[in-house]
């Protein structure tokens, strides 16, 4: 490890293909050249757990290691796991969506998001900020990053997926906390979205809060998120 950045990455959401080519990726781009900080929230259920549309698989159903594999991967500073949220505790979304299962799925993944941040918030040193602070998902998959020690301070960083209008959260690099704590709370702002009729679907929410706090931010051709993987990718122990 030859670079003195102290970086903060929150991962969140459900517990997708822990120990996998997703897993191989982040220790080769960021926990082999950095010195990392994790801070780890996640669903987890014994049930069937319903996929967002976009993540290009069929529901998903834990294998009951997934816990211990994120404490043994990542050694977590902080980590907590909650059951999913039940359908009948989500708000009656208005605007219009893709998907009738949107508003399940993104307020699951705004609120792992959340709590992540709350994990965080609550466990990192008080008298030592990071230098970068990264937002990733259990199933991210980078497939190539900059020098972390060439990005401007005071922005947030996106990859270049749909250009402006359609920002993405697969993973989000940081150089402010205070611009990170914007995306990582958005599901604070779910209600007063609807209100205002934006789309109801992730790069909208993401793109809308951006533009609508004017939040400095620079696009990156940052990673490959696969959209379809095979059904037996939780098994491709690739590490």
């Amino acid at each position: 490890m030859d670079s003195k950045l102290k970086i903060a990455i929150l991962i969140s959401g459900q517990p997708r293909f822990v120990y996998s080519l997703s897993y191989k990726t982040i220790k080769e781009k960021l926990i082999n050249k950095y010195d990392c900080d994790f801070y780890c929230h996640c669903w987890f259920s014994d049930e069937i757990m319903t996929t967002a549309p976009w993540a290009g698989i069929k529901n998903f159903k834990c294998n009951g290691k997934e816990l211990e594999l994120i404490k043994l991967l990542y050694n977590p500073i902080g980590f907590e796991y909650d059951s999913p949220i039940k359908t009948n505790e989500i708000y009656n979304f208005k605007s219009q969506t893709s998907s009738p299962s949107t508003p399940y799925n993104l307020s699951s993944m705004y609120k792992s998001m959340k709590r992540s941040y709350e994990i965080f918030d609550k466990n990192r040193p008080k008298n030592n900020e990071y230098d970068i602070y990264i937002k990733l998902r259990y199933d991210v998959i980078i497939d190539n990053i900059p020098d972390l020690e060439t990005l401007d301070k005071n922005y947030l960083y996106f990859a270049n997926h749909n250009g402006d209008k359609h920002l993405a959260n697969n993973m989000i690099i940081s150089t402010d906390i205070n611009l990170f704590s914007y995306i990582m709370c958005i599901y604070d702002k779910m209600v007063e979205f609807d209100n205002e009729s934006i789309f109801l679907n992730d790069e909208h929410y993401i793109s809308h809060l951006i533009h609508k706090y004017k939040l400095p931010y620079k696009l990156l051709p940052l990673y490959i998120f696969y959209p379809k993987l095979p059904q037996d990718y939780n098994n491709k122990i690739a590490i």
